[in-house]
């Protein structure tokens, strides 16, 4: 069999950028030792790695396992590469600089910015993000590439986005603002780059299932080790996923989707809200959480019959892929009385299943559109790092 030596390093250097930038400051020692590879290897491919500027020599620290033997330790280069990452969803916008370590330099809203004309929207975003890069003496040269995570409409593209809670259709984002900022860019569905930060924050699992519950229902999968999304060959989410009796018509021409009777546009439903305004329904969704807080009677009526339809949903889910654990985030999937109702629902069902196998997610959306950046643009397979993978010798 033809092994393709430049492949094979490339995927070892990669390993090796994965396994600094998540866990931190390594030795070669413990590189050696997590990869599999050869100590010459590592040391190969680490000097050109320094050499290139992208790992940096730090301290000395004595390996107590090795007769007291000093080691340095090697860290990403973050003194003149930066990612910038954006985040835009119904309720979240905003955007962040960062170093290719991981370093957050600067958050800020974006909230402000109308998003009706997605053309004048993202161009207002650029001028923003510009406009911080000066700010901080920054050149534009030293940014490695520019993050997106967005609510994308299921199996929608990631290269022209329709976004329902955004009130976007077959946007090139990724088109304008690589035109408007002369630097790579990378568009990713928010529930992917959730899944992703939720892994790499969590540690070992074998299998996952993230359900994103806004406005819209939103999904992505860690199987078989791997991230996949609606939008990979052989996964369909569960946006669509159709509760028989549900007569609520959706977008997609069928009736009872999960994304108009399992999330927010349920609870709209619940109360009759006919606004077409995506941040009027946005505004409308929080009155009713909150009011479910303070124990309002039909707020958590709303908030039960989307939750037990959901519960249907992830009824298939555990039979068809019995993931180790569910994920729910979203301001409606996070809220306690959401998920408290799907368990139970989950049980009149009949699934006997441990309430802790449910869970939120607490990873901010920033730190979610952060990882997607420097997976990207500074280690590439990052959710690999999850296990220590051995790695033929380069």
């Amino acid at each position: 069999m033809h092994i393709n030596s430049a492949h094979l390093r490339q995927s070892n250097t990669d390993k090796i950028l994965s396994l600094v930038l998540s866990k931190g400051a390594l030795s070669r020692v413990q590189i050696s030792e997590l990869t599999g590879l050869t100590p010459a290897a590592v040391s190969r491919i680490t000097r050109e790695l320094i050499s290139l500027g992208r790992l940096t020599e730090g301290e000395e620290v004595v390996n107590k396992n090795r007769a007291g033997r000093r080691e340095v330790m090697l860290s990403i280069a973050d003194q003149h590469s930066y990612v910038l990452g954006v985040t835009m969803t119904g309720n979240r916008r905003s955007f962040l600089l960062a170093s290719a370590s991981g370093r957050m330099l600067v958050e800020h809203d974006l909230l402000d910015i109308n998003l009706e004309d997605p053309t004048a929207a993202l161009a207002e975003v650029s001028r923003r993000l510009k406009a911080c890069l000066s700010e901080h003496d920054i050149l534009l040269d030293q940014i490695a590439g520019i993050a997106v995570s967005l609510s994308i409409t299921a199996t929608g593209s990631t290269e022209h986005v329709s976004s329902s809670p955004l009130g976007w259709e077959n946007v090139n984002v990724r088109a304008q603002l690589e035109q408007s900022m002369g630097r790579p860019v990378v568009i990713e569905a928010r529930a992917t780059s959730i899944l992703r930060a939720e892994l790499l924050r969590g540690g070992q699992v074998e299998s996952a299932f993230l359900i994103n519950v806004a406005l819209g229902v939103g999904s992505s999968a860690y199987l078989n080790r791997q991230l996949v999304t609606p939008s990979t060959a052989g996964f369909g989410g569960v946006t669509h996923l159709a509760i028989h009796g549900d007569p609520t018509e959706c977008y997609c021409g069928r009736r009872g989707c999960l994304e108009v009777c399992g999330g927010g546009r349920g609870l709209l439903r619940y109360f009759g809200d006919q606004s077409v305004d995506v941040q009027a329904q946005n505004n409308q969704i929080s009155t009713i959480l909150d009011a479910a807080y303070r124990g309002d009677k039909d707020a958590k009526a709303a908030i039960a019959a989307a939750s037990k339809n959901m519960a249907i949903g992830v009824d298939h889910v555990l039979s068809l892929f019995e993931p180790e654990k569910i994920i729910l985030t979203g301001i409606v999937g996070r809220h306690d009385f959401y998920r408290s109702t799907l368990v139970d629902a989950l049980h009149q069902l009949g699934r006997n299943i441990d309430s802790r196998r449910i869970q939120t997610s607490a990873i901010r959306s920033s730190d979610a559109t952060l990882w997607l950046a420097l997976e990207a643009f500074v280690a590439r397979d990052l959710v690999a790092t999850i296990e220590p993978l051995h790695l033929a010798a380069s």
